[in-house]
């Protein structure tokens, strides 16, 4: 479900600046689209503070980050079990977030003359 934490397993192939700990991450697709594969936003406790990288509190596992910089698809078999659903507010700064981050909802840039 569109807002649900789950923890994910940490990647083995990973690349670049790509984290190979175990972490959150939290499902951004919309509940309609049903798919072999999940659109997530990963999380962090270590990133820098950004408008575009939302902090949430996740209970008795402390406050994280949502990395909306960071979007991916998984395999729904990388995600574990959920662990709580974001508040509405948490909601609204990811979606915020997004549209920041993807240019959603803003006037077209203009690249030339």
């Amino acid at each position: 479900m569109r807002g649900d934490v789950y923890p994910i397993k940490a990647l083995k192939d990973r690349r670049g600046h790509e984290q190979k700990v175990a972490r959150f991450a939290v499902v951004l697709q919309s509940d309609d689209l049903l798919l072999s594969t999940v659109i997530v936003a990963l999380t962090s406790t270590s990133c820098a503070p950004s408008l575009n990288r939302p902090e949430v509190d996740l209970g008795d596992r402390g406050t994280t980050r949502i990395m909306v910089d960071l979007i991916t698809a998984v395999d729904w078999s990388r995600l574990g079990e959920p662990i709580l659903h974001l508040s509405h507010g948490d909601l609204q700064a990811v979606d915020t977030a997004i549209g920041n981050v993807l240019s959603v909802g803003s006037q077209p840039r203009r690249t030339g003359p």
